[in-house]
C-alpha cells in the first residue's frame, strides 16, 4: 500500500481483519511518497507490505479511512499454502 500522501491533514490509515476476528493491521498508516506522474504504481523503497496466513475458505476484511483528499494504491495477492 502506498499513498500520494500522509500528513495530518491528508493520509489513509489501514486495518486487516484476518477470519478468526485477528487484526494484525490495525489503523495503520499507509506512508506517502510524491506520485505525481506514477498514478496506480507502488515505489518499493517506501511501499507498506504485509503478509499473513488466512486457511482455505477464510474471508479478509481490508479497509482503508482516508483523512482530507489523496489517493492511495494497493496490491493484494493471494498464494497458495503448500
Amino acid at each position: 500500500m502506498q499513498a500520494a500522501d500522509a500528513v495530518a491533514a491528508n493520509q489513509y490509515v489501514a486495518t486487516v481483519q484476518l477470519p478468526g476476528g485477528d487484526t494484525p493491521m490495525e489503523s495503520v498508516l499507509v506512508p506517502g511518497t510524491d506520485t505525481a506522474g506514477l498514478a496506480g504504481v507502488l515505489k518499493s523503497e517506501n511501499k507498506l507490505m504485509a503478509s499473513f496466513a488466512v486457511s482455505q475458505g477464510g474471508h479478509v476484511v481490508f479497509s482503508v479511512v482516508e483523512t482530507g483528499d489523496t489517493e492511495m494504491v494497493y496490491r493484494v495477492t493471494y498464494t497458495p499454502t503448500r
